[in-house]
């Protein structure tokens, strides 16, 4: 929706998507999920942890998503747009139709990067005590005084990621 909203005509809307992506790329997430944590409650909205937590990584990694789309879209030829307007397409049907299935081709490598980079920082919500797993081996070694928990969290995230990098270079191919 946001990388959408950019190729539109409207000034309000695009001015306000660039500025949310600008905002929320520089903010660093651990910045972000403590001021939705514990800066909510002084607005009087209090978050479920896990709730702060969502939030936190989607309004930090939809900016950086809504970027790759955008150089996706930019990178395909106008030549395109103006063929499928001239065969009768409206904007949605040409960016539906033409658009996003040659832009997602285009921009699979880096988006499978950031979905990478999204779950390893599911980490930086252990901050504010949302149970994650490594949150959870960290409170469990601390009840055994033994490295295990952690020894375990590290194989899991392993298990989890190195299946979906070499997935990521299976789509690029």
């Amino acid at each position: 929706v946001l990388t959408l909203i950019r190729f539109f005509e409207n000034k309000v809307m695009t001015g306000f998507v660039k500025c949310y992506v600008d905002i929320f790329r520089a903010l660093p997430t651990i910045v972000l999920v403590s001021l939705i944590h514990y800066g909510a409650p002084f607005i009087g909205i209090s978050l479920p942890l896990m709730v702060s937590g969502i939030l936190t990584l989607t309004l930090n990694h939809s900016a950086f998503f809504s970027e790759i789309l955008r150089g996706g879209v930019s990178a395909i030829d106008k030549g395109q747009i103006e063929a499928s307007r001239s065969l009768g397409l409206g904007t949605f049907a040409t960016f539906r139709l033409i658009v996003f299935p040659q832009a997602f081709k285009i921009t699979i490598p880096p988006l499978t990067g950031q979905f990478v980079a999204l779950l390893k920082e599911t980490v930086i919500c252990s901050v504010v005590c949302i149970p994650e797993m490594l949150r959870q081996a960290m409170v469990v070694q601390s009840w055994t005084a033994n490295p295990a928990p952690l020894i375990i969290a590290t194989i899991g995230y392993i298990i989890i990621l190195v299946p979906l990098t070499r997935l990521s270079r299976r789509l690029e191919n």
